[in-house]
């Protein structure tokens, strides 16, 4: 198991890979930025070389600013829109070119989406529109991938306990 972070938080993946450890399997950690495509490469190209062929790929790079939707800014709605949509597409990409070129052929890819891709939420123009393209980009490369064995979901979860919904949910 390949588990990324980003480059300078890498030490947050000790826990993940312990518990990989535990279960009796392996794992490595890779720095990426998905909004970074040569490190989008990289990652993948070196998840290939370390195990050999790459079978499922977890998008699940993502961040939300909140900003009311009349002073949303342009900085904020780039990062959101770079992490949550761009970053997911490129990453598809990258690996579905190697499940497609490796033998046997084919993958899984996993999007992880929102239910605010399916509707709306204050405060989050930037993140309800990422999300919702990442639920139709999901369709997109589900239609055009299937030839080649490779499948494309999303999950669509609602608010999780995490670090970053922390304060939401303790206000």
């Amino acid at each position: 198991v390949v588990v990324t972070e980003l480059p300078d938080r890498l030490d947050r993946t000790a826990e993940t890979l312990a518990q990989i450890a535990a279960a009796g399997s392996s794992g490595t950690a890779l720095g990426l930025d998905v909004r970074d495509l040569e490190n989008i490469r990289q990652v993948a190209a070196t998840t290939a070389a370390i195990a050999g062929r790459i079978d499922i790929l977890v998008n699940n790079a993502g961040v939300n600013i909140r900003q009311d939707a009349f002073d949303a800014t342009e900085d904020a709605w780039d990062t959101v829109q770079s992490t949550d949509l761009k970053g997911v597409f490129f990453m598809a990409q990258a690996v579905g070119r190697i499940m497609r070129d490796q033998e046997p052929q084919g993958g899984a890819i996993v999007n992880i989406a929102s239910v605010m891709g399916l509707g709306a939420y204050y405060q989050r123009a930037a993140y309800c529109s990422a999300k919702a393209g990442v639920v139709n980009l999901t369709k997109v490369l589900a239609l055009e991938w299937a030839p080649v064995n490779i499948r494309v979901n999303a999950v669509c979860p609602a608010f999780v306990d995490t670090p970053l919904t922390r304060p939401m949910f303790e206000s």
